[in-house]
């Protein structure tokens, strides 16, 4: 005889003497039993893509049709990974006859950033009355370029870009400038910083502090009546 959500196990005895008197035999079930799946994938905020990529491997529950069951996010993720929601579709219920899939969807922590930036100037130029910088043809203008930053929560590796934009409508004699190791771009009268840091893990290692500092000297190829003397500085 079938019963719904059993198995036979066992008829207790297993052969049975009729005879004149009652005849009585026991027969045995067991409930059957369901499966849990629980699959870990990467959700990639960037594009707003739930995918089948696994974060870490599946997990399963196995148990009797009818038990409750809980699931939950995995504690096996790497450090630089966060849970999307910790109560998705299914995450509890009651074990069924069919194999039941739950999907887990971590992304990447939001790394925490803060940066300064900022420029000086160290020799040259001369500001006049009205409060306007006066530029001399030939004469050496140094300044000092700072960009610093901190990151936390975060895990690889970085490029920092610094740019220091020099007074609009100037232009240099490259010829007697010092870059001191960046690049200059003559159309937007810029100077740019690169540097790649990799490698980094601020989850074991704290919060990581980097930044570039230059001092540079710049020749302007005209005399010139501007309103700010020290560059403009972006950094990322």
């Amino acid at each position: 005889m079938d019963i719904e959500d059993y198995n036979y196990d066992s008829t207790e005895p297993e052969i049975l003497k009729i005879g004149t008197g009652e005849n009585t035999a026991t027969i045995y079930y067991v409930k059957k039993e369901g499966k849990i799946i629980i699959h870990h994938y990467i959700y990639d905020e960037k594009t707003n893509t739930y995918s089948t990529v696994k974060l870490v491997e599946d997990n399963e529950i196995i148990g009797k049709i009818g038990d409750d069951y809980k699931t939950e996010a995995s504690s096996e993720i790497p450090e630089n990974y966060i849970v999307v929601d910790n109560t998705p579709e299914n995450y509890i219920g009651r074990i069924e006859g069919q194999t039941k899939e739950i999907n887990y969807y971590y992304k990447l922590k939001t790394p925490k950033v803060e940066s300064g930036v900022g420029s000086e100037i160290i020799e040259g130029g001369e500001q006049t009355e009205d409060g306007k910088w006066k530029i001399t043809a030939g004469e050496e203008i140094k300044y000092k370029i700072k960009y610093n930053t901190q990151i936390e929560d975060y895990k690889g590796k970085i490029k920092i870009e610094v740019k220091a934009i020099l007074p609009q409508g100037t232009r240099i004699d490259q010829e007697k400038c010092d870059f001191s190791e960046g690049t200059y771009e003559e159309e937007s009268n810029t100077i740019t910083w690169t540097k790649e840091i990799e490698n980094i893990n601020t989850f074991q290692n704290g919060t990581y502090e980097d930044g570039i500092n230059k001092e540079i000297t710049i020749v302007y190829a005209e005399d010139y009546i501007v309103d700010e003397l020290a560059p403009k500085v972006i950094g990322k």
